[in-house]
């Protein structure tokens, strides 16, 4: 929320012809250059909601799958080569699934953040785009929302294992609620 406070600042609506009213952002009366406000607004909305985050992402699964591939069991040297090997693979496993969630969220995200981006500094571009574009970027970037459970029931045996129990639980509890009901 705080980091979203300029642009509940920068928009407001306005009046307009022919369409009536609109919300527009604005750029010259906070920062006394429309072109200048804009081009800041949206480095700061690139910077703060895709690159940071991406960074951090990115550093802090590398860490964790540093830590995964260097930690050591108590006992390690009395395991067997077939524990050693399923540990191994359940890493890989786990590896694999950050990698492609932090590439699910650069991507999905990317053409929200180039199209902010050409909109800022380069004006002819943005104009010259169809309006379907702007719908299309934003529909991926929120997309990723939806992206994420799919990922990890596809990529996680114990998620689908554990989903799967919620769901026959939540059944069969509807199933007693209806058997009581039918009984009373």
């Amino acid at each position: 929320m705080i980091i979203m406070t300029p642009a509940a600042v920068l928009w407001k609506i306005e009046k307009g012809e022919p369409e009536g009213m609109y919300c527009q952002a604005a750029f010259k009366d906070v920062f006394g250059d429309y072109k200048k406000g804009m081009k800041g607004f949206y480095t700061y909305v690139f910077l703060l909601l895709y690159l940071i985050p991406l960074f951090t992402i990115s550093v802090s699964y590398i860490l964790l799958s540093c830590k995964l591939w260097l930690r050591k069991f108590p006992g390690e040297q009395l395991v067997s080569r077939k524990f050693d090997k399923q540990r191994h693979e359940a890493t890989k496993k786990v590896v694999r699934m950050l990698v492609i969630v932090t590439a699910a969220f650069a991507l999905c995200w990317l053409p929200t953040q180039t199209y902010h981006l050409i909109l800022a500094f380069n004006n002819e571009l943005h104009k010259s785009l169809p309006r379907y574009v702007s719908f299309v970027c934003f529909w991926f970037g929120h997309a990723n929302s939806a992206v994420n459970p799919w990922l990890y029931m596809l990529l996680t045996s114990k998620f689908r294992m554990t989903l799967r129990n919620v769901v026959r639980g939540a059944s069969s509890k509807k199933s007693r609620f209806l058997d009581r009901e039918t009984y009373v």
